[in-house]
């Protein structure tokens, strides 16, 4: 009985921690978000920094706007991207995945020390 339980124990361990990276059905993964997210952001900066000189446009529709292109192109929708930016935001060690990933790539893009050390490697004839 004694090895029962422990097997049981044992058992449920290893599929609790398997299922700790699974992400829900819908939820959209790190990957994904992180270039939806990334999308979200340069519109919203775009419409703070040029759309608000013309008083002509309202900012909020203007945004909205670019919101709906982006889940377009992204190829997602409007209600996959707010649950899973909702899921993300209640799962803090996720979001922090795909934000210091956002970080790293914008490093990396604005660092041309780093370019040049990555460009030959993208560049070599195979």
């Amino acid at each position: 009985m004694k090895r029962v339980l422990i097997s049981i124990c044992c058992i449920t361990s290893i599929v609790a921690c398997n299922n700790k990276n699974k992400l829900p059905t819908g939820i959209l993964n790190q990957e994904r978000m992180q270039a939806v997210l990334w999308d979200m952001m340069q519109a919203q900066v775009y419409t703070n920094n040029f759309t608000k000189k013309d008083s002509s446009k309202n900012i909020v529709l203007e945004n909205l706007k670019l919101q709906k292109e982006i889940f377009t192109i992204d190829h997602v929708s409007k209600e996959d991207f707010y649950n899973s930016y909702d899921y993300y935001k209640n799962h803090p060690e996720l979001l922090k995945t795909v934000l210091d990933s956002m970080t790293a790539k914008v490093e990396r893009d604005r660092n041309p020390e780093f370019m040049k050390k990555v460009k030959p490697i993208f560049h070599k004839k195979i």
